[in-house]
């Protein structure tokens, strides 16, 4: 922006600009202020250069001012171009949000049963993950963006004993204070069904980081579940089986082969043949 100062009679020995009454120092992104060009440009303008300025004149004895310029900057509106670009400009996914421990509540949605034969239990579940990434913020604009899951850090949770398959890449959700929402969908096997009397059995799936220990990594309930719980809200129930019921649990394990205190999140089904009675009534 250029702020236009012009002296009209005499001759100037030196130019001053104030802002909000403070003399400038015309270097950087402020130049002119010359005898030969009073004028004052501001280059690269930001909002901390909104105020009141005025100019002066002097020859050594007599200082004459212009009246005061008003600038007031306002910020252009940040899309989500900006937003994206903004965010992910210099952004290592191999990196961890936060050190030293990263915190993330997980929990399990099933959706419907696929399989059932006494020992497999097979869900077709969504997992949903929440942690925060300070590096994924930004001061203004739309509250959320959606990512490829691909391009940021993802918590290595798995399922135990669960061979990993890649398929379809789920997108996560960031709002502006970092917050991220992660929900993948798949098919999800337990193989730990246990027969508990006649026709029911308990089957358990287990989850946990495949690389991190607690002091790197911790995972957790969601905090608004007061008792762990399984959200059964868009279950389909299965014609031969009903969940009669479930829970869920957090252990902290060692392993032999791997270094440190690993938590464990653990969610339990008890599951039993539905108890179908048909009845034909003849006719006379």
């Amino acid at each position: 922006v250029n702020l236009v100062c012009t002296v009209i009679a005499g001759t100037p020995t030196e130019i001053r600009w104030y802002k909000n009454g403070a003399r400038q120092s015309v270097a950087g992104r402020l130049s002119g202020s010359l005898t030969n060009n009073p004028s004052l440009t501001i280059s690269g303008l930001l909002s901390t250069d909104t105020g009141n300025y005025v100019c002066e004149a002097t020859d050594g004895s007599v200082s004459v001012q212009s009246q005061t310029i008003n600038v007031n900057v306002l910020a252009r509106p940040a899309t989500e171009f900006d937003i994206i670009t903004s965010i992910l400009d210099g952004y290592n996914k191999l990196v961890r949000p936060i050190d030293p421990v990263n915190n993330i509540t997980h929990s399990l949605i099933p959706k419907e049963m696929l399989h059932f034969n006494m020992t497999d239990l097979v869900f077709e579940a969504m997992q949903c993950m929440t942690w925060n990434d300070p590096r994924l913020t930004w001061p203004r604009g739309q509250p959320r963006v959606s990512l490829p899951s691909s391009v940021i850090w993802l918590p290595d949770i798995v399922l135990w004993g669960m061979k990993q398959m890649h398929g379809f890449e789920a997108k996560v959700i960031v709002m502006k204070n970092g917050d991220v929402t992660y929900c993948p969908q798949g098919v999800i096997p337990s193989t730990n069904c246990e027969e508990k009397s006649g026709e029911v059995f308990e089957c358990s799936f287990r989850f946990l980081s495949w690389s991190y220990d607690k002091v790197m990594l911790d995972i957790y309930f969601p905090s608004t579940l007061v008792r762990p719980s399984i959200d059964m809200s868009v279950y389909m129930e299965h014609d031969d089986y009903e969940v009669t019921s479930r829970c869920a649990t957090r252990q902290e394990k060692t392993y032999p082969c791997r270094v440190g205190t690993y938590p464990e999140l653990t969610y339990t089904f008890v599951v039993r043949r539905r108890r179908n009675f048909c009845v034909n009534l003849g006719q006379n």
